[in-house]
C-alpha cells in the first residue's frame, strides 16, 4: 500500500507535533458528553488526538492510510499502557461495522484531501454517525498565492535513530513590535 506519509515524514511530524495539548485537546473533549460516547477518528495518524482522548478514559477509535503513523501510535500508546484501537484505511473507502456518537478530524487533515475524494469521504463519515451523532472537522483554505521564503534559518536539529531531520523556518525580527516572527 502506498502511503502519503512514509518513514522520514512520519518522523518528521512526530518530532513536531507528538501529542496535542491543553487547549486543543479541551476543545475536542468539550464535544464528549460522558464517557461511554463512541468516538472515531479517521486520519488519526500518530495519535496525536487519539492517545490523548484515550488517557481521559474516553473509548476512541482511529485509522490512518499510513502503516508508519500508526506504528508510532500504538508504540507511544504501549508506553503508556493503552492498547489503541487503530487500523489501516482510507477514508474515502470507508465503511463502519459499528455507529458512533462522534467523528474528530482535528489539526487540518480533511484538507489533505483532493477535492474528488472529499464527496465520497463525507458520505462515508455520515453513514458511520449515529442518528443524533456529530462529525467535527478542522478545515485548513488554500491560497491562491504562494508566498516566497527567501531568510530560511535553520531552527531544530533533531536525532532520530541513525539519522538526522533539520527543520527550517523564515525568522523576522519586527522592530516596531520588538517581536521575532517565525513561520
Amino acid at each position: 500500500m502506498n502511503t502519503y506519509y512514509g518513514d522520514l515524514c512520519t518522523k518528521v511530524y512526530e518530532s513536531d507535533k507528538s501529542l496535542a495539548r491543553n487547549k486543543e485537546v479541551d476543545f475536542y473533549l468539550s464535544f464528549v458528553k460522558d464517557k461511554n460516547m463512541k468516538v472515531l477518528e479517521p486520519m488519526c495518524g500518530n495519535g496525536r488526538m487519539l492517545i490523548p482522548f484515550m488517557l481521559e478514559g474516553i473509548h476512541i477509535d482511529g485509522f490512518d492510510l499510513s502503516e508508519h503513523m500508526l506504528k508510532v501510535c500504538q508504540m507511544k500508546a504501549r508506553k503508556l499502557n493503552l492498547s489503541p484501537n487503530v487500523f489501516t484505511g482510507k477514508i474515502e473507502n470507508f465503511k463502519a461495522d459499528q455507529l458512533y456518537d462522534l467523528i474528530i478530524i482535528p489539526f487540518g487533515s480533511f484538507s489533505l484531501l483532493s477535492d474528488e475524494l472529499v464527496a465520497d469521504s463525507l458520505t462515508n463519515l455520515k453513514l458511520a454517525l449515529k442518528e443524533d451523532g456529530k462529525i467535527l472537522l478542522t478545515i485548513v483554505t488554500k491560497s491562491d498565492t504562494i508566498n516566497e521564503i527567501i531568510n530560511w534559518k535553520e531552527t531544530n536539529r533533531i536525532q532520530c535513530d541513525q539519522e538526522v531531520i533539520i527543520e527550517y523556518r523564515k525568522v523576522e525580527f519586527n522592530k516596531e513590535t520588538s517581536l521575532l516572527n517565525s513561520t
